[in-house]
């Protein structure tokens, strides 16, 4: 996350897509969304090394 936040400083806010409200949670959401197929990918992982 803190990637992100440095990639916004260095940018600026002008070239974000996700402008306001709406974009905020647009962004909060894709961000969760992220994560989660991060903790599922690697579970999938730990799963297929157990069974070889």
């Amino acid at each position: 996350m803190e990637l992100v936040v440095l990639k916004v400083g260095e940018d600026g806010l002008n070239r974000s897509l996700n402008v306001g409200l709406n974009g905020c949670r647009r962004y909060v959401g894709h961000s969760v969304m992220s994560y989660n197929l991060l903790v599922i990918g690697r579970e999938l992982l730990v799963r297929y090394e157990m069974g070889n």
